[in-house]
């Protein structure tokens, strides 16, 4: 076979092991470890780690955070058959993110995490809108943003160092926490408040308020509303922060296939 035969024949078999892994995790009800997805696929696990990582890299696959098992990435989300328990939830919780907005009159997104990745699953636009903010993907910063926080608050303490980095933190602004030990009290405040509140420190003019989404001692996402900051005082912070908890802990309890998310997200 000539050379260039040989490379479009290697790059086809990459790019069918690639779709085939992704259709797999698309029907997969839980992650799937590296072992499974093998011997499923029928390919060699020392390639197909490779693949998986560029996969995971470029967002279409997604690591369950102690690194074990794996499932779909942000832009897969979208490409579950219609019996997927990602459909059913996005569904049940709707009513409550629709409650959330009327109370607060403000965008309002229902957020899942996948691994150390924050998926928008839902998203209803207030008084500001914010649809660039709001991508599939959250890409704002993880330490400085109210779904980052809640996110950090619900990981072991060696997964947040690995997702950090080392300091001084990224300064987005002056309210940017940049130490660890800044950081840190942030997250024992959300593990006793049970909200969490990001007055400007990810964009300046924005004020964010998010409440995680648990089941069963585990934080499968949460809830999120933000606004302008001079929309809100500083002093009204901790009661709007309060809505978002009490309807995020209303959702935790009454959607049903939250037991199937459970499972989907963390095996």
């Amino acid at each position: 076979m000539a050379p260039n035969q040989s490379s479009k024949s290697n790059s086809s078999n990459t790019l069918n092991r690639a779709l085939r892994l992704m259709r797999l995790l698309c029907e997969a009800p839980t992650p799937l470890s590296l072992t499974k997805i093998a011997k499923t696929l029928e390919v060699d696990a020392g390639n197909l780690h490779r693949l998986l990582q560029s996969l995971q890299d470029e967002g279409w696959v997604s690591r369950v955070y102690d690194g074990a098992e794996y499932t779909v990435g942000p832009l897969l989300m979208n490409n579950f058959d219609p019996w997927h328990p990602v459909h059913n939830f996005r569904r049940e919780s709707y009513p409550f993110l629709k409650q959330l907005h009327e109370q607060t009159r403000e965008t309002s997104a229902l957020i899942l995490f996948l691994g150390t990745q924050r998926v928008v699953m839902d998203a209803i636009h207030g008084q500001l809108t914010l649809s660039s903010y709001y991508d599939v993907q959250l890409s704002s910063p993880v330490h400085g943003s109210a779904s980052g926080k809640i996110l950090l608050a619900s990981l072991p303490a060696g997964i947040v160092d690995e997702v950090l980095g080392g300091e001084p933190l990224p300064k987005h602004t002056e309210f940017t926490p940049t130490t660890r030990d800044d950081l840190d009290r942030h997250l024992i405040e959300i593990r006793e408040t049970g909200y969490c509140i990001s007055r400007e420190e990810a964009f300046n003019g924005l004020v964010a308020y998010g409440a995680p989404i648990q089941y069963r001692g585990h934080v499968l996402g949460c809830l999120v509303s933000t606004a302008a900051s001079a929309d809100i005082a500083t002093r009204d912070d901790a009661s709007f922060a309060a809505k978002l908890r009490d309807v995020a802990n209303l959702l935790s309890a009454s959607v049903p296939s939250i037991h199937q998310m459970k499972f989907f997200l963390t095996g």
